[in-house]
């Protein structure tokens, strides 16, 4: 069984999921300035959090964090979120053959992730914008 717990009414946020009654994945984001802002469990490298409609939209949004992407589908853009700043392998395989806007956060990491990105996913056939 798969259970979702998400944590969203409160100053910080955060996710986990459980599977069969172990820990698969947690994120969380904190909002008060502090160091760090976000923290999270289990291999990030394997996952990506998608909000609904993201996978079948024309044009595949990839963000850095779980708060991006539910920022962009209050707005109507369905969104896809990393954990951070590298590419997800399930992201880079999704993504593949696709139309793709990579839109990390405006700093250094994030420009230099957005070029990571981009090229790796030009590397799997990805029209990056």
């Amino acid at each position: 069984m798969n259970i979702l717990g998400i944590s969203c009414y409160y100053h910080d946020s955060g996710a986990a999921l459980v599977r069969d009654g172990k820990l698969v994945a947690a994120a969380g984001r904190y909002l008060d300035g502090e160091k760090p802002k976000a923290r999270s469990a289990g291999p990030k490298k394997r996952g990506a959090f998608a909000t609904v409609g993201a996978w079948e939209a024309e044009v595949v949004l990839l963000v850095e964090g779980p708060a991006d992407a539910l920022s962009l589908a209050v707005c109507g853009y369905p969104a896809i979120a990393m954990f951070g700043c590298d590419l997800s392998d399930a992201a880079a395989v999704g993504c593949a053959m696709r139309v793709v806007a990579v839109a990390t956060d405006a700093d250094d990491a994030g420009d230099s992730a957005a070029q990571k990105m981009m090229a790796a996913l030009a590397a799997r056939g990805a029209r990056v914008t």
